[in-house]
């Protein structure tokens, strides 16, 4: 017996170098090997996050790859050819590609982890690499394609347009919302309050068919970021509040669950090409819609109240849409506060905050139940550590990013020292305690300080112009 298990372990060992040669990868600078390209499935990924990249920090992510060729291009049961940046520090506007051959790979590469055709993820290299040495199924996967260097040259151009609209496209949403809601609370108008609050979904809205149209660019978004102001002031002066939040929630949700690279590539969603969030609502948007969703629940009662809530939540938060785990814990914060306030009962805000919390992994149970998988259910599904991990870095981050420059500083400062402003005004408003309360989680669990401080310091002026605006004209309307 003692010499079969010597002989056994002897096999296993000769086994193992023969078994890691099934898969290969090469890494090149630059352009892939001629014979590759066109060949097998092909796929872009970027290759860092922040403003620059090397190709000392793309080696570093990537990790140990086995790099013994079997010999000629063929041999070897999977091949993966990788290209990387150039030495040094060089800027991160540029995809590089990425192939892989062998077992019917064909077309563009998938991930579940960015939901845009073509385009995967660093941590999506390594994992797969690992996965096919060991013969599980790998996180990417391939999608027909009868031109694929072709759709990905377009994918490309789409992330390039989108990256270069980003900028001027969030300059003038920005100074609009200022504008309206500044206009707004000046002049006590109703209709200039709601269509301040309808503003930024009508811009998103826009934003959404520039993108489905293949329209995006720096002209063309930020064009109709600005036409988006007279269109929500007509859809305010004509729709009910509750029914244009609602509609447009329902409208985006299904946008995000059947296109998500149509949000993704936008300009005012998602950033892709950074390499750091590639779909879904990010902390810009989350709060965007926060104040004119909240205003929306004031106006409801009973199941329809409800109905909006639960809607908001799976919009935001569902793995399948929005996907965004600090979202979940806002907008639950936001209803919880609203309804105790409105119901008269301010001492049970502390009680409800920590049902927030029960609710929010609840929902994750479901969503994961319901077979949703994303960063936020693969965070709680890791237990107390994971989650403690994950909002220790969002701390860092929170504080990286507050303190990367004096305006990033300065815009915090500005916003929290605009909302500390307004949770000092009398008459007192439930659905601005309330949205106040929300923006204090979001500053707590998400990890956009300068977005979450900046944006909701507009938002909330505009919610107050709205409730003053229905306090001076003394009604109850569904507007």
């Amino acid at each position: 017996m003692k010499v079969l298990s010597i002989v056994a372990l002897a096999l296993l060992a000769a086994a193992a170098p023969a078994a890691a040669r099934d898969v290969y990868v090469l890494v090149v600078t630059g352009d892939q090997p001629a014979a590759v390209r066109g060949r097998g499935a092909t796929g872009l990924y970027v290759p860092g996050q922040g403003l620059y990249v090397s190709r000392e920090e793309a080696l570093e992510r990537l990790g140990r790859l086995p790099q013994q060729p079997c010999g000629a291009i063929g041999q070897c049961e999977f091949e993966l050819f990788v290209s990387v940046p150039p030495l040094g520090a060089q800027k991160n506007d540029k995809r590089y590609e990425m192939t892989i051959l062998g077992d019917g790979y064909r077309g563009i590469l998938v991930s579940d982890r960015t939901r845009i055709p073509g385009l995967v993820t660093i941590s999506d290299i390594r994992e797969t690499v690992a996965a096919l040495e060991t013969g599980r199924d790998p996180p990417v996967e391939w999608q027909a394609s009868d031109h694929p260097l072709e759709e990905l040259r377009e994918l490309d151009e789409r992330l390039s347009d989108a990256q270069a609209a980003q900028a001027p496209a969030t300059i003038a949403l920005t100074l609009a919302l200022i504008a309206l809601a500044a206009l707004a609370l000046l002049t006590r108008s109703a209709l200039l309050a709601r269509g301040t609050l309808l503003y930024p979904l009508a811009a998103i809205a826009l934003a959404l068919t520039a993108s489905a149209l293949h329209l995006v660019g720096p002209l063309v978004t930020t064009l109709i970021v600005l036409a988006a102001a007279p269109l929500a002031l007509v859809v305010a002066a004509r729709v009910p509040l509750t029914l244009s939040v609602s509609v447009f929630l329902a409208g985006y949700g299904l946008v995000l669950a059947l296109s998500p690279e149509t949000n993704s590539l936008m300009a005012i969603g998602p950033y892709p090409w950074s390499g750091s969030r590639f779909y879904g609502v990010n902390n810009q948007i989350e709060t965007l819609l926060l104040g004119p969703t909240l205003a929306a629940a004031v106006l409801l009662r009973g199941w329809r109240l409800v109905t909006l809530a639960l809607l908001s939540l799976v919009v935001v938060g569902a793995s399948k849409t929005g996907a965004d785990g600090g979202g979940i814990l806002v907008f639950a914060a936001g209803f919880a506060v609203l309804g105790a306030l409105l119901h008269g009962r301010p001492r049970a805000i502390p009680l409800a905050l920590l049902g927030v919390v029960a609710l929010g992994l609840a929902f994750v149970g479901v969503d994961v139940l319901a077979g949703g998988s994303s960063h936020v259910t693969d965070a709680v599904s890791g237990g107390p550590g994971e989650l403690f991990d994950t909002f220790r870095d969002r701390a860092e981050r929170s504080v990286s990013i507050a303190t990367s420059s004096v305006w990033q500083l300065a815009i915090l400062a500005g916003g929290l020292a605009i909302l500390g402003y307004f949770a000092t005004l009398k008459p007192r408003f439930p659905v601005v305690d309330a949205f106040l309360v929300a923006i204090a989680v979001s500053l707590v669990v998400n990890d956009s300080p300068t977005k979450v401080a900046g944006y909701g310091a507009i938002v909330c002026c505009a919610l107050r112009a709205w409730s003053v605006s229905r306090e001076r004209v003394g009604i109850e309307s569904p507007t």
